[in-house]
Protein backbone atom coordinates (compact mmCIF):
# COMPACT_ATOMS: atom_id res chain seq x y z
CA UNK A 1 0.00 0.00 0.00
CA UNK A 2 1.21 3.27 -0.87
CA UNK A 3 2.10 5.97 1.85
CA UNK A 4 1.81 8.84 0.19
CA UNK A 5 -1.36 11.18 0.93
CA UNK A 6 -2.31 15.10 -0.43
CA UNK A 7 -0.28 15.98 2.76
CA UNK A 8 2.48 14.48 1.90
CA UNK A 9 2.91 15.60 -1.93
CA UNK A 10 5.45 18.17 -2.97
CA UNK A 11 4.30 21.50 -2.47
CA UNK A 12 3.77 23.84 -5.34
CA UNK A 13 4.35 21.28 -7.93
CA UNK A 14 3.50 23.53 -10.93
CA UNK A 15 6.03 25.96 -10.19
CA UNK A 16 8.71 25.03 -12.61
CA UNK A 17 10.43 21.93 -10.27
CA UNK A 18 13.70 22.21 -13.13
CA UNK A 19 14.29 25.54 -11.35
CA UNK A 20 14.40 24.60 -7.35
CA UNK A 21 14.99 20.80 -7.33
CA UNK A 22 18.01 21.96 -6.08
CA UNK A 23 16.32 23.54 -2.77
CA UNK A 24 13.06 22.17 -2.31
CA UNK A 25 14.34 21.75 1.44
CA UNK A 26 14.48 25.62 1.76
CA UNK A 27 11.27 27.36 1.26
CA UNK A 28 13.01 30.39 1.25
CA UNK A 29 15.50 29.75 -1.20
CA UNK A 30 12.86 28.22 -3.27
CA UNK A 31 10.54 31.49 -3.64
CA UNK A 32 13.85 33.76 -3.97
CA UNK A 33 14.85 30.87 -6.77
CA UNK A 34 11.54 31.10 -8.38
CA UNK A 35 11.13 35.35 -7.99
CA UNK A 36 14.51 35.48 -10.19
CA UNK A 37 12.86 33.50 -12.45
CA UNK A 38 9.75 34.55 -12.93
CA UNK A 39 10.24 38.23 -12.01
CA UNK A 40 13.02 39.89 -14.05
CA UNK A 41 14.03 43.34 -12.70
CA UNK A 42 14.49 44.29 -16.51
CA UNK A 43 13.75 47.61 -18.17
CA UNK A 44 11.72 46.01 -20.20
CA UNK A 45 9.34 44.19 -17.89
CA UNK A 46 8.99 47.56 -15.89
CA UNK A 47 7.81 48.97 -19.39
CA UNK A 48 5.63 46.48 -20.05
CA UNK A 49 4.00 46.80 -16.52
CA UNK A 50 4.24 50.70 -16.83
CA UNK A 51 2.09 50.15 -20.30
CA UNK A 52 -0.77 48.05 -18.75
CA UNK A 53 -1.30 49.97 -15.80
CA UNK A 54 -1.56 53.23 -18.06
CA UNK A 55 -3.29 51.44 -20.65
CA UNK A 56 -6.14 50.51 -18.67
CA UNK A 57 -9.83 51.43 -19.54
CA UNK A 58 -13.10 50.47 -17.94
CA UNK A 59 -14.63 47.67 -19.59
CA UNK A 60 -18.40 47.82 -20.72
CA UNK A 61 -20.12 46.78 -17.53
CA UNK A 62 -17.41 46.88 -14.98
CA UNK A 63 -18.10 48.03 -11.67
CA UNK A 64 -15.51 51.06 -10.24
CA UNK A 65 -14.56 48.65 -7.48
CA UNK A 66 -13.18 45.95 -10.24
CA UNK A 67 -11.65 49.17 -11.96
CA UNK A 68 -9.79 50.26 -9.32
CA UNK A 69 -9.07 46.17 -8.34
CA UNK A 70 -7.66 45.98 -11.55
CA UNK A 71 -5.47 49.23 -11.49
CA UNK A 72 -4.03 47.96 -7.56
CA UNK A 73 -2.84 44.45 -9.21
CA UNK A 74 -0.86 46.48 -11.91
CA UNK A 75 0.66 49.03 -9.71
CA UNK A 76 1.48 46.00 -7.21
CA UNK A 77 3.03 44.08 -10.42
CA UNK A 78 5.45 47.68 -11.04
CA UNK A 79 6.74 47.75 -7.54
CA UNK A 80 7.43 44.15 -7.79
CA UNK A 81 9.45 44.27 -10.95
CA UNK A 82 11.62 47.51 -9.05
CA UNK A 83 14.84 46.35 -7.58
CA UNK A 84 16.32 47.14 -4.14
CA UNK A 85 17.93 50.29 -5.57
CA UNK A 86 14.69 51.88 -6.75
CA UNK A 87 14.26 55.65 -5.89
CA UNK A 88 13.15 58.23 -7.91
CA UNK A 89 15.94 59.24 -9.85
CA UNK A 90 15.32 55.68 -11.25
CA UNK A 91 12.00 56.53 -11.97
CA UNK A 92 12.36 59.88 -13.69
CA UNK A 93 14.65 57.91 -15.95
CA UNK A 94 11.49 54.96 -16.73
CA UNK A 95 9.10 57.45 -17.67
CA UNK A 96 11.17 59.23 -19.44
CA UNK A 97 12.90 56.49 -21.58
CA UNK A 98 8.77 54.86 -21.81
CA UNK A 99 7.85 57.94 -23.47
CA UNK A 100 9.93 57.82 -25.89
CA UNK A 101 9.41 54.43 -26.73
CA UNK A 102 6.08 54.37 -26.64
CA UNK A 103 4.96 57.02 -29.84
CA UNK A 104 7.50 54.93 -32.00
CA UNK A 105 5.35 53.75 -34.89
CA UNK A 106 5.27 49.75 -35.68
CA UNK A 107 7.55 49.73 -38.25
CA UNK A 108 10.32 50.61 -35.36
CA UNK A 109 8.92 47.42 -33.87
CA UNK A 110 12.30 45.58 -34.54
CA UNK A 111 14.40 48.17 -32.97
CA UNK A 112 11.64 48.34 -29.60
CA UNK A 113 12.08 44.38 -29.09
CA UNK A 114 15.94 45.20 -29.10
CA UNK A 115 15.70 47.80 -26.91
CA UNK A 116 13.20 45.86 -24.13
CA UNK A 117 15.94 42.96 -23.92
CA UNK A 118 18.54 45.06 -23.06
CA UNK A 119 19.48 44.28 -18.81
CA UNK A 120 20.14 47.97 -17.96
CA UNK A 121 18.88 51.05 -19.86
CA UNK A 122 18.93 54.58 -18.63
CA UNK A 123 18.04 57.36 -20.66
CA UNK A 124 21.59 58.25 -22.05
CA UNK A 125 21.77 55.22 -23.63
CA UNK A 126 18.62 55.04 -25.24
CA UNK A 127 19.19 58.43 -26.64
CA UNK A 128 22.14 57.27 -28.05
CA UNK A 129 20.11 54.07 -29.32
CA UNK A 130 17.90 56.11 -31.27
CA UNK A 131 20.91 58.12 -32.89
CA UNK A 132 22.12 54.88 -34.15
CA UNK A 133 18.46 54.10 -35.30
CA UNK A 134 18.03 57.46 -37.00
CA UNK A 135 21.38 57.06 -38.59
CA UNK A 136 21.08 53.52 -39.79
CA UNK A 137 17.56 54.28 -41.27
CA UNK A 138 19.39 57.85 -43.11
CA UNK A 139 21.43 55.53 -44.67
CA UNK A 140 19.67 52.95 -46.01
CA UNK A 141 17.18 55.42 -47.48
CA UNK A 142 19.94 57.00 -49.50
CA UNK A 143 21.07 53.61 -50.44
CA UNK A 144 17.48 52.31 -51.53
CA UNK A 145 17.69 53.56 -55.47
CA UNK A 146 20.71 51.94 -56.16
CA UNK A 147 19.14 48.70 -53.94
CA UNK A 148 16.42 49.12 -56.24
CA UNK A 149 18.02 48.72 -59.48
CA UNK A 150 19.79 45.26 -58.66
CA UNK A 151 16.32 44.18 -57.24
CA UNK A 152 14.99 45.01 -60.84
CA UNK A 153 17.59 42.40 -62.50
CA UNK A 154 16.88 39.51 -60.07
CA UNK A 155 14.30 37.04 -60.01
CA UNK A 156 10.44 38.07 -59.73
CA UNK A 157 8.82 38.83 -56.38
CA UNK A 158 5.54 39.69 -55.15
CA UNK A 159 6.46 43.87 -55.38
CA UNK A 160 8.18 43.51 -58.77
CA UNK A 161 5.12 44.13 -60.53
CA UNK A 162 5.08 46.87 -59.22
CA UNK A 163 5.97 50.56 -60.32
CA UNK A 164 6.38 54.04 -58.37
CA UNK A 165 4.87 57.04 -60.43
CA UNK A 166 7.29 59.32 -58.77
CA UNK A 167 10.46 57.45 -60.03
CA UNK A 168 9.92 55.01 -62.02
CA UNK A 169 11.57 52.14 -60.45
CA UNK A 170 9.68 49.06 -60.00
CA UNK A 171 9.49 47.36 -56.98
CA UNK A 172 8.14 50.16 -54.96
CA UNK A 173 4.95 52.22 -54.71
CA UNK A 174 5.06 56.15 -54.61
CA UNK A 175 3.67 56.27 -51.32
CA UNK A 176 7.13 54.21 -49.87
CA UNK A 177 9.18 56.16 -52.34
CA UNK A 178 12.63 56.82 -50.73
CA UNK A 179 13.53 59.21 -53.44
CA UNK A 180 10.33 60.98 -53.11
CA UNK A 181 11.00 61.24 -49.48
CA UNK A 182 14.66 62.48 -49.55
CA UNK A 183 13.72 65.15 -52.74
CA UNK A 184 11.03 66.61 -50.60
CA UNK A 185 12.66 66.96 -47.45
CA UNK A 186 15.84 68.91 -49.56
CA UNK A 187 13.02 70.94 -51.35
CA UNK A 188 11.71 71.87 -47.95
CA UNK A 189 14.96 73.39 -47.03
CA UNK A 190 15.57 75.24 -50.37
CA UNK A 191 11.90 77.34 -49.45
CA UNK A 192 12.89 77.32 -45.72
CA UNK A 193 16.31 78.74 -47.03
CA UNK A 194 14.51 81.08 -49.74
CA UNK A 195 11.91 82.60 -47.09
CA UNK A 196 14.34 83.04 -44.51
CA UNK A 197 16.22 85.54 -47.02
CA UNK A 198 13.07 87.07 -48.48
CA UNK A 199 12.19 88.10 -44.83
CA UNK A 200 15.85 89.32 -44.96
CA UNK A 201 15.23 91.28 -47.93
CA UNK A 202 12.06 92.68 -46.86
CA UNK A 203 13.53 93.79 -43.71
CA UNK A 204 15.72 95.85 -45.70
CA UNK A 205 13.18 97.38 -47.67
CA UNK A 206 12.03 98.76 -44.47
CA UNK A 207 14.71 100.16 -43.06
CA UNK A 208 15.30 101.92 -46.69
CA UNK A 209 12.74 104.97 -46.57
CA UNK A 210 13.37 105.33 -42.48
CA UNK A 211 17.06 106.09 -43.61
CA UNK A 212 15.87 108.35 -46.54
CA UNK A 213 13.48 110.48 -43.87
CA UNK A 214 16.63 110.99 -41.53
CA UNK A 215 18.51 112.08 -44.21
CA UNK A 216 15.76 114.48 -45.44
CA UNK A 217 15.43 115.78 -41.99
CA UNK A 218 18.78 116.22 -41.55
CA UNK A 219 18.87 118.71 -45.00
CA UNK A 220 16.00 120.73 -44.08
CA UNK A 221 17.72 121.53 -40.43
CA UNK A 222 20.83 122.47 -42.36
CA UNK A 223 18.93 124.62 -44.91
CA UNK A 224 16.70 126.37 -42.05
CA UNK A 225 19.94 126.72 -40.20
CA UNK A 226 21.36 128.70 -43.18
CA UNK A 227 18.65 130.44 -43.95
CA UNK A 228 18.79 131.94 -40.09
CA UNK A 229 22.83 132.89 -40.44
CA UNK A 230 22.07 134.54 -43.20
CA UNK A 231 18.88 136.78 -41.82
CA UNK A 232 21.64 137.84 -38.80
Amino acid sequence: MSTTTPTTKRPFPALGEVHVKEVTSDPAKMWLKLKEVHVQQKPGTRFNAYDALLGLRKLEGESLASLMARADKAMQDICALRPKDFTIDSLDNDLASMALIRVLPTEYNNFVSSLLLLDSLDLSKLQSAFQNEESQRFARGVDALPSLAMAAGSTASPSQGVCCSFCDWEGHTEASCKFKENTVKAQKAKTADRRQEHRGGKQKAQNAPEASVDVEASANVAEYAGKASVAL
